[in-house]
């Protein structure tokens, strides 16, 4: 049981160390990698995961390295897993289920989107479907985030990562996680 994980989405893969030990003080983290929603690194999720698992491999504790940003199939759930992920995040496809917040307007807009259609906005490098970007808001833009989510895409904007390019439908929960596991040994 991990009892501390630490969203990093940096090319510093891990600054929390106890510098007396050189050991983390973590049990682990996420790392978003580019294709994430939101704010991710400049680097690709698989590269954030790897350098992570050759680093904490150095460590005398256990460290939990769950990779988040573009994990869309089953096969990439189960290539994460047999690396040595305790598990993975996924988010995008999770935005466009029955139970999701979010309209029916802007779920209609994810599944005509791809992955051509994602910006990079604000200075925090936040992406997903946005029309435009209005420099000076606060890091999470979240007057634009809960217009999008409403339905205004005109105005708003969602969080979506690459993920969006295996959304073609609103699917129940239940049925977005029978499809992620499909392959699991």
């Amino acid at each position: 049981f991990y009892r501390f994980l630490k969203k990093l989405n940096t090319t510093v893969l891990t600054k929390e160390i106890d510098h007396r030990t050189h050991e983390p003080i973590f049990d682990g983290g996420f790392y978003k990698g580019s294709e994430a929603a939101g704010a991710g690194s400049r680097f690709s999720t698989a590269e954030l995961f790897h350098r992570q698992l050759a680093t904490s491999a150095q460590w005398s504790k256990p460290y939990a390295v769950i990779p988040a940003g573009g994990i869309s199939t089953p096969q990439q759930v189960q290539y994460y897993l047999d690396q040595g992920a305790l598990a993975v995040c996924v988010g995008s496809l999770f935005a466009a289920t029955v139970e999701s917040c979010v309209s029916d307007e802007t779920k209609q807009a994810i599944i005509r989107g791809n992955s051509d259609d994602l910006k990079r906005f604000s200075d925090h490098g936040q992406q997903g479907l946005i029309s435009r970007d209005e420099p000076g808001q606060e890091e999470n833009h979240t007057a634009s985030l809960l217009v999008g989510v409403a339905g205004d895409l005109d105005q708003g904007h969602i969080y979506v990562g690459t993920g969006i390019d295996h959304i073609d439908k609103i699917l129940p929960v239940a049925d977005v996680v029978e499809y992620l596991t499909t392959s699991l040994s």
